[in-house]
């Protein structure tokens, strides 16, 4: 639920364990509590929502975040897949038609 709220802006607080640790920038773009600490986790809590221009830095900074990971992984799938493409269909001796279409189709399957 921690990415899906950054993606729409909504700022998280949630334990630090696993994958949080990479998705959630500390007082950047929200609030990571260690050892799952009850009352630290609720006065983040209440910090986020009770001061709205802090959720509201706190949300676009999570949400600009994932936007421009998620642009960099397409940019750099597609340019994988393209270039993985036209090698493989040179290799094989296909037309460029057949090459081109290669080169497109896995564009789509690394960018996305």
């Amino acid at each position: 639920m921690a990415l899906e709220a950054s993606a729409c802006g909504v700022p998280v607080v949630a334990s630090a364990v696993g994958g949080l640790l990479t998705l959630v920038d500390h007082g950047e773009s929200g609030f990571l509590v260690p050892d799952r600490d009850p009352l630290l986790f609720a006065r983040y809590l209440d910090a986020v929502l009770s001061d709205p221009a802090l959720a509201e830095r706190l949300g676009r900074r999570g949400c600009d975040g994932l936007a421009l990971s998620a642009t960099v992984h397409c940019l750099t799938g597609c340019a994988i897949g393209e270039v993985l493409g036209l090698a493989i269909g040179t290799a094989a001796g296909w037309s460029n038609a057949q090459t081109i279409a290669l080169a497109v189709v896995l564009a789509f399957v690394f960018g996305y």
